[in-house]
């Protein structure tokens, strides 16, 4: 009888026991895993393509979570009919198929250094050893060259090339890259098929020879692009915030107290 009686209780106290896990798995499915939004000041932009620096942009740029801020050829002092607008030719500056770009990025949340290992802004190198003249179209979609500050910041680039004459992008294919069948990635500006960005700091200028392929900048207007592209993105609001411990503990607490109120409940009943 006495042997019985405490196999009885060992068996109610295993039971008991097994609750544990369960309790635990039951805190975290009841406590929701929330997200927190961070406003990201952008500072200053660099960009470096071999011995040359980029540093054409006006800041600071406070992007709320989700809005995007796309920098790219912006030469004011100049007539939009005049060539000297085109002063984001990252391909053009003698880079090397060696040379890997750069983008510093100087926020509120840190200072950051995005590789272009694609070699995106300077089109592999190629355009610059063996130059395509008017033709050589280099537009290329975004890519991804890192998240940054613990997930709250996107750093992307791209090429909008909607000036030389040859179709969309096919320019950075033969040069072992993607090509923008569109000419002009997106977000951009929100005009030639791309959807606008949050913030957009770039100008247009004048249009190259005549192209017999679509997406072209037109003879005689002045919105034309030839130049890097540089996409900052706020992705605050993507990263998991876990729970308080203090909220884990008292949920914890109240799982474990009914556990035990049903043992003790058990126990006695069994008496």
């Amino acid at each position: 009888m006495i042997i019985r009686e405490v196999e009885t209780t060992m068996t109610k106290r295993i039971s008991c026991l097994r609750l544990i896990p369960v309790a635990v798995g039951l805190i975290f499915m009841a406590v929701p895993i929330e997200s927190q939004a961070t406003p990201i000041t952008i500072n200053n932009v660099t960009v470096n393509v071999g011995s040359t620096a980029f540093s054409l942009w006006t800041f600071p740029v406070t992007l709320l979570d989700g809005q995007t801020l796309v920098l790219t050829q912006n030469n004011p002092a100049v007539p939009a009919s005049d060539g000297g607008r085109f002063n984001f030719d990252t391909s053009d500056v003698g880079a090397t198929p060696a040379t890997v770009p750069t983008v510093n990025v100087s926020s509120s949340i840190g200072a950051f250094l995005a590789s272009d290992t694609f070699k995106v802004l300077s089109v592999n190198g190629v355009e610059a050893a063996a130059p395509g003249g008017p033709t050589f179209n280099e537009a290329q979609p975004y890519r991804v060259l890192g998240s940054f500050g613990g997930g709250s910041l996107e750093i992307s680039v791209a090429y909008a090339d909607n000036a030389h004459s040859n179709a969309c992008g096919s320019g950075a294919v033969s040069s072992g890259l993607i090509g923008e069948p569109n000419c002009l990635p997106s977000p951009f500006n929100g005009n030639g098929g791309t959807t606008a960005a949050t913030f957009f700091q770039g100008l247009p200028g004048p249009a190259g020879p005549a192209s017999s392929f679509p997406n072209h900048c037109a003879v005689g207007t002045t919105t034309c692009w030839d130049a890097g592209v540089v996409l900052i993105r706020n992705t605050s609001a993507v990263i998991p915030v876990i729970p308080e411990p203090s909220t884990l503990f008292l949920l914890g607490t109240g799982l474990f107290g009914v556990a035990g109120w049903k043992w003790r409940r058990r126990s006695k009943t069994s008496a």
